[in-house]
């Protein structure tokens, strides 16, 4: 049974050197859920904030195969966890000046209230964006976008 977790402070060690502000988030409660298989002493976790879901522990099966509502991207910690996640790619509209507009328009409101403007390009068009926005790059990781219509 997949629990929400109270108690972040039991899996913060699960993402030790996982530098990610959505993890963080999560676990200082500020936005997001964590959740579990076991409560008390939990070995895996599922941390997700918006439409991403990092996965950090003891790769578990069940966690895997939980799905929030909605869109998700899963990101796995290791290969272990990469194999128990269902993969399916969707192509995202793309080359819409749309796009830079409202990215923008998001970056300048973070800063105005004081929040750090996190970016992840998923595909070469969202790093191409990041850069027109004054991104750099800093590192790349594995994830999968889950579609639960099929």
């Amino acid at each position: 049974m997949i629990y929400e977790l109270e108690d972040t402070a039991k899996v913060k060690h699960l993402y030790d050197g996982w530098q990610e502000t959505m993890i963080d988030s999560c676990i200082q409660k500020i936005m997001g859920k964590i959740y579990v298989t076991d409560i008390e002493q939990p070995e895996s976790a599922l941390a997700f904030a918006g439409c991403f879901g990092f996965f950090a522990g003891k790769p578990d099966r069940e966690l895997a195969e939980y799905k929030p509502e909605g869109f998700v991207i899963f990101v796995p910690q290791n290969g272990e966890w990469a194999k128990l996640i269902e993969v399916d790619t969707a192509e995202p509209e793309r080359r819409k000046s749309l796009a830079l507009i409202a990215c923008s328009a998001l970056i300048l409101r973070c800063l105005d209230e004081g929040l750090y403007p996190s970016w992840d390009a998923m595909n070469m068009g969202s790093v191409h964006l990041a850069e027109k926005l004054g991104y750099e790059f800093d590192h790349e990781y594995t994830a999968y976008e889950i579609d639960s219509e099929k």
